[in-house]
């Protein structure tokens, strides 16, 4: 069983996570945070989030990794068929099986891995090009104890990499995230929305 631990500091409602369990094995996690000229970013976020969430219920018989790519070409479509002008704003989706890890990211969210006190960042910001949302999968392989940490923002402006595996090397999975949450309340001044799991 996964533990899922999620949080916002400073998104004046403009920040959105949403968990979907797709199959048995198949979960789905998406963090947006938008930029302040976004005007409907509740309805973004759902359309965004529920057009790869239907990819993934209607196609059949393809593989994961296939899939999720399906899936960001849908989500890139809903962005442009809108016109949507998503410059500023930070998202990250995640797909978690029994194949691996596939994570894509656009603006400035970023993805960490910790794995026996050892962290890695697994995916940093990529600017939103004009045309698409998503335009890069990354893929890894996860395994009992690690520790995946989504964030809109880049966390390491925060804290250091070694402040980082201090706080879940010394408490608990859900003292470690409410302390991190509490850390970058009074350290950072921008809007993140985050999500933990382990």
């Amino acid at each position: 069983m996964i533990d899922i631990k999620s949080f916002q500091i400073k998104s004046n409602n403009k920040g959105f996570s949403f968990h979907e369990n797709i199959k048995n094995d198949i979960d789905l996690y998406f963090l947006a945070s938008f930029d302040e000229s976004v005007t409907n970013p509740d309805e973004m976020s759902e359309n965004i989030f529920g057009s790869i969430v239907d990819t993934f219920n209607d196609v059949q018989n393809i593989g994961d990794y296939d899939c999720f790519e399906e899936a960001l070409k849908n989500a890139n479509k809903i962005k442009n068929d809108f016109n949507l002008d998503l410059s500023g704003s930070n998202l990250v989706i995640a797909l978690f099986s029994p194949e691996g890890l596939l994570i894509s990211q656009s603006g400035g969210a970023e993805s960490y891995m910790l794995r026996n006190n050892d962290l890695s960042q697994v995916a940093n910001n990529e600017t939103i090009k004009d045309k698409d949302i998503f335009n890069n999968i990354l893929s890894g392989s996860v395994v009992f104890g690690d520790i995946v940490i989504l964030s809109t923002t880049n966390i390491l402006k925060t804290c250091t990499s070694e402040q980082l595996i201090d706080i879940f090397s010394k408490r608990n999975f859900n003292e470690a995230v409410e302390f991190l949450q509490s850390e970058l309340e009074k350290k950072s001044n921008d809007p993140t929305v985050l999500m933990s799991f382990n």
